[in-house]
């Protein structure tokens, strides 16, 4: 467990929890999926791509607008999204993101978001808890 955890670009904090391993496990799965829904037309997705396509996600969090086409509109055009990624090739990977196998059989409630769940509470795990301890004298 490293004792301190230091980021200087809130992108090394992204890549701390969104590690090469979580990214290869999204698009296994949703290109898996793309397979399963459109077989004679499957995603092809690269890691720099899923990023941008999580950044914009968390981006249009934060900046809200009524439907995910106004971030490209002439209108309502928000460059940081826009520029970004075309929007047909957003609602693509939109429509084919996937974090585990729809044909594994389970009874959990949170099957679909299980793996990444995981992996984010063993990372976690690993931050190191501040500890600010205070003595006071009136006690």
């Amino acid at each position: 467990m490293p004792s301190s955890l230091h980021f200087e670009k809130p992108v090394e904090y992204f890549r701390y929890f969104l590690t090469t391993s979580v990214t290869d496990h999204i698009i296994e799965q949703s290109v898996l999926y793309s397979v399963q829904t459109r077989p004679s037309k499957p995603i092809s997705l690269s890691a720099a791509e899923l990023e941008n396509f999580i950044g914009i996600v968390l981006y249009m969090s934060l900046v809200k607008l009524a439907t995910s086409r106004s971030y490209w509109s002439a209108e309502f055009r928000v460059d940081k999204v826009a520029d970004a990624m075309p929007v047909n090739r957003f609602e693509e990977i939109k429509k084919s993101i996937h974090f585990a196998d729809n044909a594994q059989s389970s009874t959990d409630k949170l099957k679909k978001i299980r793996p990444i769940l995981n992996f984010l509470q063993e990372h976690f795990a690993t931050i190191p808890l501040e500890e600010n301890l205070r003595v006071d004298d009136t006690i």
